[in-house]
C-alpha cells in the first residue's frame, strides 16, 4: 500500500478527551446503519419518494448538523451526491490532494476508517477547515481519488470500469473504505482477461487481494501458450514469468522447446516494448534479432552479455535434458546463441551417463521418486484437440 499521510495529523496527547467524540460518533452511527448499498437504487439516511423536492431535502440537510442526531434526516443518495459531493453545498470541512480541493462534510467522512481516525484523535484535527494529503503512491489518481470520495454520498454500487479498478483499489485502501474494496475484490475476480491480468495481479499483491492474485496467476497457467498475445508478454515482469515457467500447472502446447520459444519471443518484447506486428512476425523478428546479436557479440552468448543477462534465471527454469534429445530443437537452441554452452554441457552429460548406464548395466532409472522431484523435472507437453 502505498504512502499517504496528511501534513495536519497530529497524535491527541494522553490523557486528553475530545467532547466532540460522542457526537461525532452519533452521525457516524447514524449514517452507517441507514447507508445500505444495494445493486439498484436507493436512498441514504432514511427513504424519501423520488417526487420529493429538493427545496425540502436542502431545509432536512441543515439539521444534520443543527439537530439532535436521534432524529432521523432523509435525503436521497442522488441529491446528497449532486448537491452536497459535487456541488459541496453547506461544506464544514476541505480536502486538498494532488492539486485539486474537494469540498466535503466530516459527517460522511466519517464512513473513511482513516478520516474517522483522524477527527478522533485531535480536537484540533475536528475542527480544522481544510485537510493536505501527500499521497505518494503512483497508482493513485485524481479521477480514482474522486470516485472513491464520491462514493461516501453513494447508497448503491456503481460499475467501475476494469481498467480503472486498480486505481479505485488503492484509494480505498489508503482511505481504509472497507466495502469500496470488496467491491474491487468482486469486480478484479469477474473481469479477469488478457487486457487486465496483469495490472489486476500487481494490485493484488500489492494490496493484499489474495484471491485476485490466485486467479490472476491460474488465468496466465491456462492461457499464457494457449492464447498468445504480444501486448501481454509485454506486461509481464520477470518475477512472474519465473514463477509460471517453475509451475508444474503450465498449460504446455506441444513441448518443452515450446516453452524456450515463448521466453525467447518475450524477452525480444521486454527489451523492444515498441515493437508490433503478429505473432508470426514475432518470431521472426526475435530470430533476426538474435542473428544481429551473435554476428555483433562475439563469442559470448546472449544471456552473459549486461543486457541479457537479467533474464538468466529465467531461461535456468527450462527443462533442457527434454529440449537436447530432439535433433531439430537442439540445432535451434546451437543458432540462436542465447543459451550459455555450459548448461548444456552439463545436461549432456548426464543424459550420456543416464544412457551408458541403461545400456551397459540395465539400470532403469530410481524406483522410488517423491512429488516435488516428479513435478520438477517431468517432460511437459499438450496437444490442441480440434473439434469437428
Amino acid at each position: 500500500m502505498g504512502i499517504l499521510s496528511s501534513r495536519i495529523l497530529r497524535c491527541r496527547e494522553p490523557g486528553t478527551i475530545d467532547p466532540q467524540q460522542s457526537e461525532a460518533t452519533a452521525c457516524l452511527s447514524y449514517i452507517s446503519s441507514s447507508r445500505k448499498r444495494k445493486q439498484s437504487g436507493g436512498y441514504c439516511l432514511g427513504l424519501k419518494p423520488d417526487t420529493e423536492k429538493f427545496q425540502d431535502q436542502g431545509e432536512n440537510l441543515q439539521q444534520v448538523f443543527s439537530t439532535s442526531h436521534r432524529k432521523k434526516v432523509k435525503i436521497t443518495s442522488k441529491y446528497a451526491y449532486q448537491n452536497l459531493f459535487l456541488n459541496g453545498e453547506n461544506s464544514d470541512i476541505k480536502i486538498r490532494a494532488l492539486g485539486k480541493i474537494w469540498y466535503l462534510h466530516k459527517i460522511f467522512l466519517y464512513q473513511s476508517d482513516y478520516f474517522a481516525d483522524m477527527f478522533r484523535s485531535s480536537w484540533e484535527e475536528l475542527h480544522k477547515d481544510i485537510i493536505e494529503l501527500d499521497i505518494r503512491d503512483q497508482n493513485i489518481d485524481i479521477q480514482s481519488l474522486h470516485f472513491v470520495l464520491g462514493s461516501l454520498y453513494r447508497d448503491e454500487y456503481f460499475l467501475i470500469e476494469s481498467l480503472q479498478v486498480p486505481s479505485v483499489l488503492a484509494t480505498s485502501c489508503l482511505l481504509q473504505i472497507e466495502d469500496l474494496i470488496q467491491q474491487c475484490n468482486e469486480t478484479m475476480k469477474d473481469t479477469i482477461n488478457v487486457k487486465t491480468v496483469c495490472s489486476y495481479y500487481a494490485a493484488a499483491e500489492t494490496y493484499g487481494l489474495d484471491s485476485v492474485k490466485t486467479g490472476c496467476f491460474e488465468w496466465l497457467l491456462h492461457n499464457l501458450m494457449t492464447h498468445p498475445r504480444a501486448e501481454l508478454y509485454k506486461e509481464i515482469g520477470i518475477e512472474l514469468v519465473d514463477l509460471l515457467i517453475s509451475s508444474s500447472n503450465l498449460l504446455v502446447i506441444q513441448k518443452e522447446m515450446d516453452i524456450y520459444t515463448t521466453l525467447k519471443e518475450w524477452m525480444f518484447l521486454r527489451l523492444n516494448p515498441s515493437w508490433k506486428g503478429s505473432m508470426k512476425q514475432l518470431l521472426i523478428n526475435t530470430n533476426n534479432w538474435l542473428s544481429r546479436h551473435r554476428e555483433c557479440g562475439g563469442y559470448n552468448t546472449f544471456l552473459d552479455t549486461e543486457e541479457g543477462i537479467s533474464f538468466k534465471p529465467v531461461f535456468k527454469k527450462l527443462r533442457f535434458q527434454h529440449i537436447i534429445c530432439d535433433l531439430a530443437s537442439t540445432k535451434v537452441i546451437e543458432q540462436d546463441g542465447l543459451i550459455p554452452s555450459e548448461w548444456l554441457s552439463s545436461v549432456c552429460k548426464q543424459q550420456w551417463l543416464t544412457l551408458l548406464k541403461a545400456q551397459q548395466y540395465r539400470e532403469i532409472g530410481p524406483r522410488d521418486i517423491n512429488e516435488t522431484e516428479l513435478e520438477g523435472y517431468s517432460m511437459r507437453c499438450g496437444k490442441r484437440i480440434i473439434k469437428d
